[in-house]
């Protein structure tokens, strides 16, 4: 018999594109440096602020596959072991890290301190429910936030969601459900407040069309890859599709915002790379950058800070044009981001994720002797003299 509850196959071009999505977060936030002066960096790099919606999909498809390839009993409660085992140790090191090092500006996110219950959300990964815990102490862990409320409507996706057709109803509805929800919040929150307008951005329901991209991109892939056998038309529709994905956004055509017309472009990406991963965007950089891509997004905000006061000290913001200062900026935070980030995926997430996969292998070992022992002992009670 085939083992159903073996790990599903992993492909390069899924890190490929967790490598585009974290290249794209770090070149943003480089260019926010120095006061954003160097505008051309800017004009490169804007795009890169939608890298975390890269993830998202990727995190949806993946994880949509992994559940409908896996068939074992307490599935549910082995997915959110294997997604605790992955997210919990590098985030909660990020957390001490930056509490430690201070690199979140407490003033902006945190108006009423760290309180107690901003730790407690943040350690439970319910932090994206409340502006002033979102970003409070891992500086971007809305994103993580935002993915792990995701894995707790996964379990309901996978019953429910199981033909493309009810992929495409749950893709529009979570546009609408986008729309009305975005508009609630505005009756709860003064959005002329930069924080409460910036969680409206950030939270779920905003989200959740991304990661229904994935979805919808798990069931379509399939029809998609039929296109092999036809290069051209394959080569037209993504070319029409591309046209749309640049030309929409600027128009006064507003169906979605940006980042969902950006989700649709990305989507259009991953199928071109599923079904022909070329060597320009699938190699071994990418790759490489894709497998530590978390610890990177979890670190780079750290060395961005040391790196911003160790230039403040010798004043090479002032003494380097703006396009050389950005220039050395960006290889010294990408060179000692990926260090530290492969140190924490080596020592940390690596440890994490075999910690949770032995405790699973655990669980399944005491499986059948609990249900052995229920079955004599149910047997004892409902079995009466002969």
């Amino acid at each position: 018999m085939p083992d159903n509850t073996s790990d599903p196959q992993k492909y390069a071009y899924i890190d490929a594109l967790r490598g585009l999505a974290i290249l794209g977060v770090l070149m943003i936030h480089i260019s926010y440096l120095n006061g954003n002066t160097f505008t051309e960096w800017r004009i490169l790099t804007e795009s890169g602020r939608y890298g975390v919606q890269l993830f998202y999909l990727v995190s949806a498809f993946t994880l949509i596959a992994s559940l409908h390839t896996r068939r074992e009993e307490n599935s549910t409660r082995y997915f959110f072991l294997r997604r605790l085992f992955r997210i919990a140790p590098a985030f909660y090191v990020a957390m001490v890290i930056h509490s430690l090092a201070q690199t979140v500006d407490t003033a902006m996110w945190a108006p009423n301190g760290i309180t107690w219950q901003t730790v407690l959300a943040t350690l439970t990964f319910a932090h994206g429910v409340h502006p002033y815990w979102i970003n409070a102490i891992v500086p971007g862990g809305w994103s993580v936030a935002i993915e792990f409320s995701f894995y707790c409507l996964l379990p309901f996706i996978v019953r429910w969601i199981t033909t493309l057709e009810r992929a495409i109803m749950a893709m529009i509805g979570s546009v609408a459900f986008a729309l009305i929800s975005n508009l609630v919040h505005g009756l709860f929150f003064d959005h002329s407040d930069n924080l409460l307008k910036s969680h409206a951005y950030y939270w779920l329901p905003n989200q959740l069309p991304v990661f229904m991209l994935g979805v919808l991109l798990f069931f379509l892939l399939p029809y998609l890859q039929a296109l092999k056998a036809h290069p051209r038309a394959f080569a037209i529709a993504s070319g029409l599709l591309l046209i749309g994905w640049f030309i929409l956004p600027k128009t006064n055509v507003r169906l979605f915002t940006t980042h969902i017309y950006t989700g649709l472009g990305f989507g259009l990406l991953t199928a071109a790379l599923a079904i022909y991963p070329f060597g320009l965007l699938v190699n071994r950089a990418t790759v490489g950058l894709g497998k530590i891509s978390y610890s990177l997004y979890l670190v780079h905000t750290l060395i961005i800070s040391m790196l911003v006061q160790i230039s403040g000290f010798f004043n090479l913001h002032r003494i380097l044009p703006p396009s050389v200062w950005h220039l050395v900026m960006a290889v010294a935070v990408l060179s000692l981001s990926i260090v530290v980030a492969i140190v924490m995926y080596r020592y940390i997430e690596m440890p994490g994720i075999e910690l949770g996969k032995a405790l699973i292998g655990w669980l399944k070992q005491r499986q059948p002797i609990s249900r052995n022992y229920r079955s004599a002992v149910q047997m004892i009670f409902t079995s009466g003299p002969k």
